[in-house]
């Protein structure tokens, strides 16, 4: 099969944009991996010291979700999960990093 002009002018617009777009995205993974390694993005989670924090455990992950106080985490308390103050939630994190 013959290729014609026509044909040849749509792959390489094709292309181009392939190239754009794959030069896109590695650029964007290039700022990406720049900000986790600066310390801009943190992928480590953040507790306020003084609120309550109704926490589930999932093969090794913590679920967390934050409510008003102590008697309301009680209340939302179930067999799968349990309460912690965010105090307890800051020293389990430093212990599990500093290992």
């Amino acid at each position: 099969m013959a290729m014609n002009d026509r044909n040849f002018k749509t792959l390489c617009c094709v292309e181009r944009r392939a190239r754009f777009g794959f030069g896109c995205v590695a650029i964007a993974v290039a700022v990406m991996g720049l900000c986790l390694k600066t310390g801009l993005v943190d992928t480590r989670a953040s507790y306020d010291r003084q609120s309550w924090y109704l926490v589930t455990e999932h093969d090794g992950f913590m679920v967390t979700s934050q409510v008003e106080d102590e008697r309301s985490c009680r209340l939302q308390e179930t067999t799968g999960s349990g309460c912690r103050s965010g105090k307890s939630l800051i020293e389990k994190e430093r212990n599990r990093t500093s290992s």
